[in-house]
């Protein structure tokens, strides 16, 4: 718990992750004045904040107009000694980035798009009220969050439901981003995705409809 180092940089991240190679991921947080937008901007610098490089942007109106009423997919994971960036507004697309900032591959997959759902429109009018001005997407997000194994495999939460209560199709690509196989998986998805696969087997948490969590492994 001894402090090693302490450096000063100028910048506001949003959030920081450290990497393999004595390098940074961060997120900073960006407001565009002259076309009225805000963004959140993936990027990477070395140990003392030099050569900051952007790796993926994801673009939002100002709220202060209206919210826009969806789960906004900007996510990214490190895994397997490579970077992985989903942005919904590239549609399903995840880039595959060395831990330099290196583009490798982009993985994608055709999808049909599902329609928003109205009694979910109905919650979020009943949560936030009618005073506030709401903007709801026709359609859903490509997905819902994604998830990798340390043989870089990909494990993506689409949004179709599977046969039971609580269950999702997962599409399952290999560690050259080629698709697979699909799954369907019951993994609680609150704010973050509650799984983790080490070794061969699959971690995660699932709520019953008592509202009871329980850890469930996967071989």
């Amino acid at each position: 718990g001894g402090l090693i180092k302490k450096t000063a940089y100028g910048l506001y991240f949003y959030s920081m992750f450290p990497l393999e190679n004595e390098q940074y991921l961060f997120v900073r947080n960006i407001t565009d004045l002259e076309n009225k937008r805000l963004a959140r901007s993936l990027r990477i610098c070395n140990s003392i904040f030099e050569g900051i490089e952007e790796l993926d942007a994801y673009y939002y109106s100002d709220p202060s107009n209206g919210m826009r009423v969806s789960s906004d997919i900007f996510e990214w994971r490190i895994f397997n000694r490579n970077i992985y960036a989903a942005n919904e507004q590239r549609g399903y697309e995840i880039l595959m980035y060395d831990l330099d900032g290196n583009l490798k591959r982009k993985i994608k997959r055709e999808y049909t798009p599902l329609k928003f759902p109205k009694n979910l429109k109905k919650k979020y009018i009943e949560r936030y009220g009618t005073t506030r001005k709401l903007y709801f997407p026709d359609n859903l997000p490509p997905f819902q969050s994604f998830f990798g194994d340390d043989d870089g495999r990909l494990f993506v939460m689409t949004y179709e439901k599977g046969e039971k209560s609580g269950e999702y199709l997962f599409d399952i690509f290999n560690s050259e981003g080629v698709f697979i196989q699909r799954k369907n998986l019951i993994i609680l998805n609150n704010w973050e995705l509650q799984a983790k696969a080490k070794r061969g087997r699959l971690y995660c948490v699932r709520e019953k409809e008592s509202g009871y969590k329980e850890l469930v492994v996967y071989r």
